[in-house]
């Protein structure tokens, strides 16, 4: 599946993907460099949406499903985690608001 964040493209064959048991409407994405983390959760009336996690929901996941992976993201920062699930130094990050990502349409 392809979708974006914040102007950043994404294929879920390029990210680690985690798909808790005991959650059976929650994907968990992260970037190979441990640098963003994304949750795709089913929803009733939208759909399959796609979001950035914050540092406190990344720990929560992190503790919630035993995922120590999600701890080596937070771990990874060096400039401490920041908002919409980037994990990053650049202060200008900070200023991303959260938003929801979006799929990208297949082409063929």
């Amino acid at each position: 599946m392809k979708f974006e964040c914040d102007g950043v493209r994404y294929d879920s064959n390029d990210l680690h993907v985690f798909h808790p048991q005991s959650s059976y409407m929650r994907l968990i994405f992260m970037t190979r460099d441990y640098s963003r983390v994304m949750v795709g959760v089913v929803d009733r009336w939208t759909g399959f949406n796609i979001r950035g996690a914050g540092c406190a929901e990344i720990e929560y996941l992190a503790e919630r499903y035993g995922i120590q992976d999600l701890k080596r993201a937070l771990g990874h920062a060096t400039g401490g985690c920041v908002p919409n699930g980037l994990i990053s130094p650049r202060a200008q990050a900070q200023a991303i608001a959260p938003r929801l990502c979006h799929k990208i349409a297949s082409s063929t």
